[in-house]
């Protein structure tokens, strides 16, 4: 029997949508002229391609309105986490399951859209464009909100050091946001009046950086990871990658050969080697990262419109999860109806 959720912690000893400063339409457009330069520019790395690499389904998610956006294994459990872009919910796949069940229902704390997720023990952290919610997994109860201080925002992803604090991109903003476990505490010993004006604290401006922003009708940072002291964060338009330390506030621009992570969008590391999903290329990409974070290579690139834009991408058991986001079918890139239900799926060849 899998444990529960208490148990298992205690055994491993701890541990729509308005779019700030961008149309979708701008996205989409500028995302397939970046794409098709860097595809010529790559023409002779075929070896790095596979068109034709199947999926398979993992499990179904709910809903004719998901589109899925974001997924988490929570390290616990084995349960995996979901959330939809297109109606807000988070929905949870139980260890060893292969349906899906709402966890979050669409519209709870008035939200409409979901992007980034990440669980730090018992909290799983919930971002959408307008900021950041903290949830109590046991209780699915609300911890902590905060607000992005900006009139128009992209909050997107999250990505967490040893410590619990909590860094996330904005990909409308030239920011990146910097939640540590005593701003949550903090939150929970505040009167009403006094949560509402909670703001989510910038860690780091980018302006002046090798990552600041020189796109602005499309998006800019987008998926970040960290290994505990440097984040990397990739720029969704330009598919530049950048390293950031979170200990002076270093930003260095990350050379890597081979394709282009342009439509970069959830990263996912795993000791020196890291995968993007590319959710406009409908493509995945692992790459090795080099000494210090400052270089990485290309291993393989696969692409197949069998991955039906690709958001978001984990490790887990042995294979490399994607979320099918279908943003193509009805969603935010285009008209449409997609094909259901929405799933997370395997990628073979990774």
């Amino acid at each position: 029997m899998r444990a529960s959720r208490t148990t298992a912690l205690a055994l491993l000893g701890a541990a729509a949508v308005a779019a700030g400063g961008f149309t979708f339409a701008g996205q989409a457009a500028a995302v397939s002229q970046a794409d098709a330069v860097h595809r010529a520019h790559h023409a002779g790395t075929r070896h790095h391609r596979a068109h034709t690499t199947p999926t398979t389904v993992v499990a179904a998610l709910k809903g004719d309105k998901l589109y899925p956006e974001s997924l988490v294994a929570d390290p616990a459990t084995g349960d995996i986490y979901v959330t939809g872009f297109g109606d807000g919910a988070v929905q949870r796949i139980p260890a060893g399951s292969r349906t899906a069940e709402v966890f979050l229902p669409a519209g709870t704390d008035g939200r409409t859209a979901a992007t980034g997720a990440k669980i730090w023990g018992d909290q799983l952290w919930v971002a959408d464009f307008s900021g950041l919610n903290v949830y109590s997994l046991t209780s699915r109860q609300r911890l902590a909100h905060f607000a992005a201080p900006f009139e128009k925002a992209m909050v997107n992803d999250i990505a967490f050091t040893a410590d619990g604090t909590g860094y996330l991109t904005d990909s409308g903003n030239p920011v990146i946001y910097q939640v540590s476990q005593a701003d949550i505490a903090a939150y929970a010993d505040k009167p009403g009046a006094e949560r509402a004006k909670s703001r989510l604290p910038i860690g780091r401006d980018l302006n002046g950086t090798p990552a600041a922003y020189t796109q602005h009708d499309s998006p800019n940072l987008n998926g970040i990871v960290s290994d505990g002291r440097y984040l990397v964060a990739v720029n969704f338009t330009s598919g530049r990658l950048f390293r950031v330390d979170t200990t002076d506030g270093e930003v260095r621009e990350i050379a890597y050969d081979g394709p282009r992570l342009v439509s970069g969008d959830g990263l996912f590391r795993r000791g020196r080697t890291l995968y993007a999903a590319r959710n406009k290329a409908n493509a995945v990409t692992r790459l090795s990262l080099g000494r210090g974070d400052l270089t990485a290579h290309v291993e393989k690139n696969i692409e197949s419109a069998d991955l039906q834009i690709p958001t978001s991408v984990i490790a887990y058991e042995g294979r490399i999860l994607v979320t099918r986001s279908q943003f193509d079918k009805g969603g935010p890139y285009a008209p449409g109806t997609p094909e259901l239900p929405f799933s997370v799926a395997a990628v073979a060849g990774l």
